[in-house]
This record gives structure tokens, C-alpha cells and sequence, in this order.
């Protein structure tokens, strides 16, 4: 607060100058932390079963550990459980893909979900990760991505094209009404797509064609058989 003269009273000045003072102190901290963990790896960065007994180096020279474990990018408490006793591979794998989920759903706001957070780690660093083990260390971690809203529209008793026959498929002689309709059939080659053209009259197939897409030829070349019969 300011007095009547509009200056900042002195108490108020030495407390900010004391805080002040002190991020600087924690930021000369963490450089020098980075500095020494740079030059204790080998190549730099790494799975947590070589940055924790960097972090133990540091946490001898009198830094604190979780400071430590937060500059270097891995859980205190996997660090802790380190010095307890020998971990396995299998779980210091664990708690590296824990932490790279983390990281890869901070980085994406909150948004991305166990089938993106896998592409994003094998694309991007390179990890190969399963989604079912996404979705298992996700809710280890409560962290759940955006889900994607799908609308679709409900089509029931609505006319998608004009009717040009009023619903009226009753005809008194042949080739007045053809009717036709695209069928998909799965055979051991891949999908096959047939098209067949119907005279309303006498129930007969008038034309056909099968074909591997359902492109406009496929529609025209029936009804060229049934324009040809």
C-alpha cells in the first residue's frame, strides 16, 4: 500500500526486495543443478534408472531432492523408492512411460486421451506404448483426456432426396419403375460392392454390376444391362 504521498512504505519495500532475493537464490540453484546434471550424464536425458543416481550425486552435494526430481523431469517418489532398494526394469520402465504420459497430456492442455497420448509418444520421442497402457497409467494418474462429441443425425422417417414416385412401388406392367440399391459382400480377395436394378413390376433383376469401389461406374454399368436386355 502507498501513503498519502504516493510512495511505497519502507516495510513493504524490504519484503518484496526479501522475495525478490530469494527466487533469485532459487534460480541460481536450479542452474547450477542443471549445470552438474549435465555434465554427470553421459549423453544427456535418459530413462529414470540414469537420472536417479544423478539426482543422488546432487542430493549429496547438499541440494534438495525434490527439487532435484523436479528439475530433471521424474517423480520424487519414485526417486525415494530408488534409495529404499533395488527397483526392477520392468518398473523403472513404468515410471518413464508415467511420466511421458503426464507430460504428453500437460502438453496438449488436458485434451488428448489414451488413443492420441500413444501416437503422440511414439511420433514425437519415439516410444512405442500399447493404448491399453495409456488408459492404465492414465487412471493410475486421474488424468482423462476431452471426449469427442459425434453427432449424427437422426434420419428416421425423413426424406434424404426427393420422392419421385410418393412411396408408390406398385406398377401394372414391366419397366414403368426400376428400383436399385448398392450391397457390400466381404470375400477372401476384400470387399466386393454389388449393384442391382429391380423392375418394381415382375420382381426381376433387369441389370447388376459387381465391382471393388462404389464410384458412379458402378451405378451406370447396371443400368446399362438394363437398358440393353
Amino acid at each position: 500500500r502507498s501513503n498519502r504521498s504516493g510512495r511505497v512504505p519502507r516495510a513493504v519495500e524490504r519484503v518484496e526486495l526479501a522475495q525478490a532475493r530469494t527466487r533469485i537464490r532459487e534460480l541460481e540453484t536450479e542452474l547450477e543443478i542443471t549445470k552438474k546434471a549435465s555434465v554427470l550424464f553421459s549423453e544427456g536425458g535418459g530413462a529414470p534408472k540414469r537420472k536417479f543416481p544423478v539426482i543422488a550425486v546432487l542430493v549429496g552435494e547438499g541440494y534438495r531432492p525434490k527439487q532435484c526430481c523436479r528439475i530433471l523431469g521424474v517423480a520424487s517418489g519414485g526417486y525415494f523408492r530408488w534409495k529404499l532398494g533395488p527397483i526392477s526394469q520392468a518398473e523403472l520402465r513404468r515410471q518413464w512411460l508415467r511420466q511421458a504420459t503426464r507430460q504428453a497430456h500437460s502438453a496438449s492442455r488436458g485434451t488428448y486421451g489414451h488413443r492420441r497420448i500413444p501416437a503422440e509418444l511414439r511420433l514425437g520421442l519415439g516410444i512405442a506404448i500399447s493404448r491399453k497402457t495409456v488408459q492404465k497409467l492414465m487412471g493410475e494418474e486421474g488424468l482423462a483426456g476431452v471426449p469427442v462429441r459425434k453427432y449424427r443425425k437422426n434420419l428416421v422417417n425423413v426424406a434424404t432426396f426427393e420422392d419421385l414416385v410418393q412411396r408408390k412401388f406398385r406398377r401394372d406392367a414391366p419397366n414403368q419403375l426400376w428400383v436399385t440399391d448398392i450391397t457390400e459382400h466381404r470375400t477372401r480377395e476384400g470387399k466386393v460392392y454389388c449393384c442391382v436394378v429391380l423392375d418394381a413390376h415382375s420382381r426381376r433383376v433387369v441389370g447388376w454390376s459387381i465391382d471393388t469401389h462404389q464410384a458412379s461406374s458402378l451405378v451406370t454399368n447396371a443400368l446399362s444391362m438394363a437398358l440393353t436386355v
